[in-house]
This record gives structure tokens, C-alpha cells and sequence, in this order.
């Protein structure tokens, strides 16, 4: 019994915890694959050679105020293990085209990325950033989608494989501490 207060206690202190300042963020996660150059006499860096993966972390502000298809909700980019805010980032949802876009503040003195993009071919305009999130997320399944990486002058291109939320961590305790509670009442049910 008191296995159960304690596991109760724990997962209610995660869901009040989860339901807190963060609620509004989101972060996700977009993998491709680099599959051309602009200029075939530009030299990239290592990771934007041709065939190599590349995973992007978008932190998506869920609540974004919006301007006529305009979500100006992407607050930061996670690309090559860096964390850049972004100077306008925004998601769009115009017929004919949906996007991510993300101008990077200041130089990175890692890998000289300067503007990412995100375009999705779709005919349906989306009502809210999270539908317009899941629009590019469905038609990356079906190769309607390209990645552009700028490095000034020069562009990497990627073919997009997947575009996915990533879970919170107070989101995955929960879990846990609802499969401990499930294990503890089994176990009290065979004595």
C-alpha cells in the first residue's frame, strides 16, 4: 500500500509538473538524407557530404501568433549538435505550399549554416502551426518534401525521410511511473 502512495504521489507531481511553463513548447525532430549541391564545385563540411544523415531539433512555440498563413513559432534549431536561436523562424501554411524556415542569428562557428528550409507541396492551407506540422509530417512520407541548408551562397540539399514530435521527458516518467504502478498492483494480486 504504501509502494502505491508513493508511486501516486510521483506520477501526480510529473502531470503538475508537466502541465507548468513548458506546456506551449514543443520539439521536433526532422531526419534527411543530403542528396545534391547548388554548386557541384562546393565543398561542404563533412556532415553535408553527399549520403550522410542529418537531424534537426525544432523547438516550436505551440501558441505562436499567426499573419495570414504565417505561424511565427519556431524559436530555436538544433542542427549538428549547436543550439541557434532563430531570427524570424516561422512555419507557413499557403495553398500549394507548407514550410519550415529558420534564419540563423549570428555566425556559427561550427559549420557556417546560415537559413534552413523546410518546403512541403501541399494543397491545404492548416488552421494552426501543430496542423501544418502534421501536413509536412504526411507528405515526407510520400516525397513531397525537400530540405535546403544554406552555407552563404551555396546550398545543400537533403531528401526529408521523417518529421516527428519528440516526446517530453516528463511525458516518458509518466509512463514509467504508470507501468510501475501496474507492476506493484499485479504483484499485490498474486499474494
Amino acid at each position: 500500500m504504501k509502494f502505491m502512495k508513493i508511486v501516486l504521489f510521483f506520477a501526480l507531481l510529473v502531470i503538475f509538473t508537466a502541465n507548468g511553463a513548458h506546456a506551449t513548447l514543443s520539439t521536433w525532430r526532422l531526419v534527411g538524407t543530403v542528396n545534391n549541391y547548388s554548386d557541384p564545385s562546393f565543398a561542404p563540411p563533412a556532415f553535408a557530404s553527399l549520403g550522410e544523415s542529418i537531424i534537426i531539433d525544432y523547438v516550436i512555440d505551440d501558441d505562436a501568433g499567426s499573419s495570414s498563413y504565417f505561424y511565427w513559432g519556431v524559436n530555436s534549431v538544433t542542427f549538428n549538435g549547436e543550439t541557434s536561436l532563430t531570427d524570424g523562424g516561422y512555419v507557413f501554411a499557403y495553398p500549394g505550399l507548407t514550410a519550415m524556415n529558420a534564419s540563423l542569428i549570428g555566425s556559427r562557428h561550427n559549420d557556417a549554416v546560415t537559413f534552413i528550409s523546410l518546403n512541403s507541396f501541399d494543397e491545404t492551407p492548416e488552421s494552426n502551426i501543430y496542423l501544418a506540422l502534421l501536413d509536412i509530417a504526411n507528405n515526407i512520407k510520400y516525397g513531397n518534401s525537400q530540405l535546403r541548408l544554406d552555407f552563404g551562397s551555396n546550398s545543400v540539399f537533403a531528401i526529408p525521410i521523417s518529421l516527428s514530435q519528440v516526446p517530453e521527458p516528463s511525458t516518458i516518467l509518466l509512463i514509467g511511473f504508470g507501468l510501475l504502478g501496474l507492476l506493484g498492483i499485479r504483484k499485490r494480486t498474486k499474494r
